[in-house]
């Protein structure tokens, strides 16, 4: 069970996982139960739950290493989503691990950072180099809403908007719903395009790729 703050942050209620650990624990005979979480108050978590395992045994995951976010971007490059830059007579592997250091220096190693800043610099379509990695906004702390407060300060007021609009909405717009709210001029299809990295768009609505991000705004 992954995702125990999410639905905390999205329904400000308890009572629902209330119910399924009441179900869940005792666990089955020959079954483990594995619950996976960010950071989250315990007076928000399920009581049963803590019962049989208290915060203070929970295990935080590491970070990814500098080897893991390489092999990650070598994935991505392989997949064909990293148009990547090179130097004359500078190996494709070389050029992989310089734009590597620059993906893992500003992430930390923070998985949802390094995706944001993948498909920031990724859907622009342009050459990727170790520079235009490293002027995408950072996130040294750790804290993901750090990286939301410096990405506030670069976009541009029309992309604001649009953010706190869909944060506001009790839905999940259509992609093709978001063209005609907000797709009206040029300034409008900037703003989308700005914020696009931020966003899972599937056939019938565009949501936050994480919760956070509306948690936030």
């Amino acid at each position: 069970i992954d995702g125990l703050d999410h639905v905390w942050r999205e329904g400000r209620d308890r009572e629902h996982a209330e119910e399924l650990f009441n179900a869940l624990i005792p666990a089955v005979p020959g079954t483990h139960l594995l619950v996976g979480t960010q950071k989250i108050a315990e007076k928000d978590l399920p009581k049963r739950m803590l019962v049989a395992a208290p915060m203070e045994g929970w295990v935080e995951l590491p970070l990814m290493s500098r080897a893991a976010v390489e092999g990650w971007i070598v994935s991505q490059h392989r997949a064909g989503r990293l148009n990547l830059f090179r130097w004359p007579h500078q190996s494709k592997a070389k050029a992989l691990a310089a734009v590597s250091d620059a993906f893992f220096d500003i992430s930390n190693g923070l998985p949802l950072h390094l995706i944001y800043t993948f498909e920031a610099v990724a859907r622009a379509g342009n050459e990727v180099t170790p520079d235009l990695v490293r002027a995408q906004p950072a996130c040294p702390s750790g804290d993901i809403r750090d990286y939301y407060a410096g990405l506030m300060l670069q976009l541009s007021p029309r992309g604001k908007a649009i953010l706190h609009v869909l944060a506001g909405l009790d839905f999940s717009p259509p992609p093709f719903a978001l063209n005609y709210c907000f797709g009206v001029d040029d300034q409008s299809i900037l703003g989308l395009a700005e914020i696009g990295h931020l966003l899972d768009f599937r056939e019938m609505e565009g949501r936050p790729f994480h919760g956070s991000l509306f948690a936030f705004l």
